[in-house]
């Protein structure tokens, strides 16, 4: 955690320590050099027996994640973010889950519960049953993690995230998967897709809503992130150098449907890029400077040809106009274009 919302961060530390079992478990509390009283609330919970806390000077979430993996004893790792909380029996429900068994990853459903009080129960998996994934299954898991929903066969974004999800500690470690620190934005997704490529003993998907996800209903828009254009370039890059460690008799994947999945991944950072930087409301540069970097970004590599050869299809209502609007600037004068996108960057 980083200068967290006090009531917050207790409730999330309370509801683990609390939990109806108090033995074989232990809860990592890792600050990353919060400059609030975050750190000094972790040292009041070392009176509980499973609670170690670890202080480290800021280095981001995945720098925290990855020293919270180096520290941990358990058979396994799952993580918790520091506003988010778990049920009383969790830890109960996933030593029973996880009992006897021998696969690397387990993803657990979860419910979004909203500060104006609705709860929305999420499916991590769309399979109604407990259940060992089979050949296919994976493939498609694989495909979804690469690009954010293959044909959008899964929707919901927690599917992309790391919490509360068990990963066996050993495979992580024989495998040396570990969170991409120079990474800002999809660091758990690359942890993700390198666990599902480098998984030899198979995922499980239980049914059970063991996380509760706490959603701010009156979070008004994203953040801006004036470097989201170069942390994609590392994201990028990671995925393509990830994508060669693939051994086809575990992932029984073809290379056009790689392809398919990666030029959905292109395109869907350059529409990041647009949301999160060029068309933000809080980017100071001036609309003729932004629409210059619009008319490059759709011209260059990877994008320009994931622009091209993308199926709208594979796409929601929202995104196809901005797409077909990225296509249009690939051979539009630099007048037309800034006419266009500055219509975009008001809404």
């Amino acid at each position: 955690m980083y200068n967290c919302k006090e009531a917050l961060l207790r409730r999330c530390i309370e509801s683990v320590v609390n939990q109806t079992i108090d033995d074989g478990y232990e809860l990592i509390l890792v600050d990353d050099g919060s400059t609030n009283n975050s750190g000094k609330i972790c040292d009041e919970y070392v009176v509980h027996k499973n609670v170690r806390v670890i202080h480290k000077s800021n280095g981001g979430v995945a720098s925290a994640r990855n020293a919270g993996i180096k520290s941990s004893k358990g058979t396994y790792i799952a993580f918790i973010d520091n506003d988010d909380y778990i049920r009383s029996d969790a830890a109960y429900l996933m030593m029973k889950s996880l009992k006897n068994r021998a696969c690397d990853i387990v993803y657990y459903d979860t419910n979004k519960v909203y500060s104006d009080g609705r709860i929305v129960r999420t499916h991590s998996l769309p399979y109604g049953e407990k259940k060992d994934l089979n050949s296919d299954e994976l493939k498609y898991l694989f495909l979804d993690q690469l690009c954010h929903g293959y044909k959008s066969r899964v929707t919901d974004h927690g599917f992309h995230s790391v919490w509360f999800k068990a990963f066996r500690k050993s495979f992580l470690e024989s495998n040396n998967i570990r969170f991409d620190e120079s990474i800002i934005i999809g660091d758990d997704d690359l942890f993700n897709i390198d666990c599902c490529i480098q998984q030899r003993n198979g995922i499980m998907y239980d049914p059970i809503d063991l996380y509760e996800r706490y959603i701010n209903a009156k979070s008004e828009s994203h953040r801006y992130h004036q470097s989201i254009k170069e942390n994609d370039k590392k994201l990028i890059a990671h995925i393509q150098k990830s994508v060669l460690k693939i051994d086809t008799s575990s992932l029984n994947v073809g290379k056009e449907e790689i392809e398919r999945a990666l030029c959905k991944r292109y395109v869907i950072c350059a529409l990041g890029v647009i949301k999160y930087d060029m068309a933000h409301n809080n980017n100071p540069k001036p609309l003729k400077v932004r629409t210059c970097e619009l008319r490059k970004l759709s011209q260059a590599k990877p994008y320009a040809g994931a622009l091209i050869n993308c199926d709208l299809n594979w796409f929601n209502k929202k995104e196809r106009p901005q797409i077909i609007m990225l296509r249009k600037h690939m051979y539009l004068s630099y007048l037309v274009s800034y006419k266009i996108f500055s219509k975009l960057a008001h809404k």
